[in-house]
């Protein structure tokens, strides 16, 4: 079996200017394959000495997860090791921490060769991952772990959504929504049916259903409106209001809850004015964009 290394930069073997690469034609010959063979390995930059290679990524430092003798590692864009080969597998990697398994478990190492977390972990964490600090799975449980190996969420969620790259998160668990900040602090308590944040209509707004009704709360789990809707559709952001259902009947209200239009409807729709038709009893009227009647 053949082994691994790494080409140039140029990416032709090391070929000199005018010199026609080895992999453009083929060889007339078993012995100028072989010499041909024997020209780039002369010139690789990391001699084909793996068993396997990852390809390099742009992680912020040239690495490649390589396998020397079964044992895998981390190296360098020169081969050389910043993780010794000492792991059965290897996972997804950052600028500083990497996933690796020994003995049958998965774990975080640094650079320094320093544990973020213990192998304790059946699954492969890097496979929820998508950036650092990582989202961990222990069983059917989810988890966000930081640099320093602080759970920033304990491993006991059912689900996790993460919000602004990876700043706050939404929590599921056992029914139940809440929102913590990068800290690890609760800036929702975890008491909600449903939390959905107003985005794009507002990044920093979250409708917050409890007790089967509902609210707005700003990001740091201020009220923003009473909770005396029965139902309020984000899927309709009307230039900056909002549809909601009060005893069974359809109004709009502004960021604060204050009613543009009073809920004496049973359908709202906007046109591409600004204006809004209203139904009632069958019938359509219309207002204008401050809530003013028109028909």
């Amino acid at each position: 079996m053949r082994k691994k290394g790494r080409s140039n930069d140029t990416g032709e073997h090391g070929t000199q200017a005018g010199k026609t690469s080895p992999l453009q034609i083929c060889p007339e010959s078993p012995e100028q394959e072989l010499e041909w063979e024997q020209e780039v390995l002369e010139q690789m930059c990391i001699k084909p000495i793996f068993d396997d290679v990852h390809f390099f990524n742009g992680s912020g430092v040239a690495m490649a997860a390589a396998q020397f003798e079964g044992k895998w590692g981390l190296i360098d864009k020169c081969g050389k090791w910043l993780i010794e080969p000492a792991f059965e597998k290897v996972g997804r990697h950052g600028k500083d921490m990497i996933f690796v398994m020994t003995g049958g478990k998965w774990g975080i190492l640094d650079f320094d060769g320093n544990w973020v977390l213990e192998p304790t972990l059946d699954e492969d964490p890097s496979s929820h991952t998508i950036s650092f600090p990582p989202f961990v799975r222990i069983g059917e449980k989810e988890g966000v772990i930081d640099r320093s190996g602080k759970w920033l969420v304990e491993p006991v969620m059912d689900y996790i959504f993460p919000l602004d790259g990876i700043t706050r998160f939404l929590c599921w668990r056992s029914g139940k929504w809440g929102l913590k900040d990068k800290d690890g602090k609760w800036a929702i308590e975890q008491e909600h049916e449903e939390l959905t944040r107003l985005w794009p209509f507002e990044e920093n707004l979250f409708l917050a259903r409890k007790d089967g009704k509902c609210g707005l709360l700003d990001g740091e789990g201020n009220r923003v409106t009473e909770p005396d809707f029965d139902d309020i559709d984000i899927k309709k952001k009307m230039g900056g209001f909002l549809c909601a259902k009060s005893s069974g009947r359809w109004g709009l209200i502004d960021r604060k809850g204050n009613w543009l239009i009073k809920p004496d409807f049973d359908d709202l729709k906007m046109l591409e004015d600004g204006s809004f038709s209203a139904m009632a009893n069958g019938k359509w009227g219309l207002f204008g964009p401050k809530g003013k009647i028109i028909i």
